[in-house]
């Protein structure tokens, strides 16, 4: 199995041109023969929404969204994290598992950093659960950064 882990920067605020940049890299890996590409916490918004002037949340059925899956095409998966809005009502810190041309599973970060210059919980609504869910590359299940430091969910 070949995981690529995509370190890159993203431009906060600019979820255009993070996507172009993600489409970019899915599309390259994805003919080197990638099975799973793995981008960034928040990716395509930044990670400091807390700075950006403007909303810069996007829903699930978002077309920038499927954009990515169309890239990664039929055999090459990918997760990415973003801002999400959800019911319009609120943000959530997202990372969306995307393969065979679709959105497979989307995972709502649980457990929001918020202390020293993390400030997540100011700008996030934490989600309610963790699932494991079947893929190309295996069972899987997502966990995002901190949540990985609550040992309920990494039993």
């Amino acid at each position: 199995m070949r995981i690529v882990l995509a370190q890159v920067d993203s431009v906060l605020g600019d979820v255009d041109a993070n996507v172009r940049r993600a489409r970019d890299i899915l599309t390259h890996q994805a003919a080197a023969g990638a099975d799973l590409v793995v981008f960034p916490e928040l990716f395509l918004s930044g990670y400091s929404i807390g700075s950006v002037p403007r909303d810069v949340a996007m829903e699930i059925g978002d077309e920038r969204i499927t954009s990515l899956a169309d890239a990664a095409g039929d055999t090459t998966a990918a997760l990415i994290g973003f801002t999400e809005r959800d019911r319009a009502v609120h943000l959530l810190n997202s990372a969306t598992f995307l393969q065979g041309g679709a959105v497979v599973h989307t995972h709502r970060k649980v457990h929001l950093a918020s202390y020293d210059i993390w400030e997540e919980a100011s700008h996030f609504t934490p989600g309610s659960s963790v699932r494991a869910f079947d893929s190309s590359v295996g069972r899987v299940a997502t966990l995002i950064c901190f949540d990985v430091w609550h040992p309920g969910l990494v039993l």
